[in-house]
């Protein structure tokens, strides 16, 4: 027995059984129905299969997608997405019914990073505010000395 096998065997089966038979709700042969019922022929063109669903995108301009993470540009965190994962491989990040953000789907636990999503975050915004406006976690401002000062330090000699 092989799918030609049993591919006959339903035409079969459709043709002398369950198109013939008395149908319970309509009461009516199913093949006395086709007439009536207008039906058209599907299309040829195979129908693109996705999943979907929304995300909120995360500070460090990311969404969490079947166990990974996914980069969106810097200027989406806080905003919810809708995310489609297709059959192809591929996953597609849309805001505003505008793709933002596209990227191949990686094994779960992984991360797949698009470095031009981070390009241009304004960093002349408070400290204490940068993470959130930026999407990134910033480290505090740093003071910037002369290096003989370290060299000093390190040879037990005393600051000046």
């Amino acid at each position: 027995m092989d799918l030609a096998d049993v591919n006959q065997q339903a035409v079969i089966w459709r043709d002398t059984v369950a198109n013939v038979r008395i149908h319970g709700t309509t009461h009516e042969r199913p093949q006395s129905r086709f007439p009536d019922e207008n039906l058209q022929r599907l299309p040829e063109h195979r129908y693109l299969l996705a999943y979907s669903a929304l995300r909120k995108v995360l500070n460090d301009c990311r969404i969490s997608w079947n166990a990974s993470l996914y980069s969106v540009p810097w200027q989406y965190v806080g905003k919810n997405v809708l995310v489609r994962a297709f059959e192809t491989g591929r996953l597609q990040i849309e805001y505003g019914g505008q793709v933002i953000a596209e990227h191949s789907l990686v094994d779960k636990h992984q991360v797949s990073v698009n470095p031009e999503h981070v390009k241009g975050i304004p960093m002349d915004t408070p400290r204490h505010s940068r993470g959130k406006v930026a999407g990134l976690q910033v480290g505090p401002d740093v003071e910037q000395r002369d290096l003989d000062v370290y060299e000093q330090i390190a040879s037990g000699g005393q600051l000046q």
